[in-house]
């Protein structure tokens, strides 16, 4: 994760953090980072359908995992209770 990326401005009251990634454990250091660096909520991504994400496992390719820990509702779940902070899961799926 780029610390640059993790600084809050003055005038922000909500501040949240995206994420992808396709593993819990980096998904909890990540969260643990975010958290320490005054972040407000998590923001999983688990739905972006771009080619370059797709075929590394992340966003929209986790839609297509199977039943288990990484589907994306309990990845969530994982992420958010390990590293203590709230989090929201973006879901997107392309028609057609």
């Amino acid at each position: 994760m780029e610390r640059a990326r993790l600084r809050r401005h003055p005038s922000e009251k909500l501040f949240g953090v995206q994420i992808a990634t396709n593993q819990i454990q980096e998904g909890v250091n990540a969260g643990r980072m975010a958290a320490d660096a005054g972040a407000d909520f998590l923001d999983l991504n688990c739905g972006c359908p771009i080619h370059e994400t797709w075929k590394r496992g992340l966003g929209a390719a986790l839609l297509k995992k199977p039943a288990g820990p990484y589907t994306p509702p309990l990845f969530q779940l994982n992420i958010s209770t390990l590293c203590g902070m709230a989090s929201v899961c973006q879901y997107q799926k392309q028609l057609g």
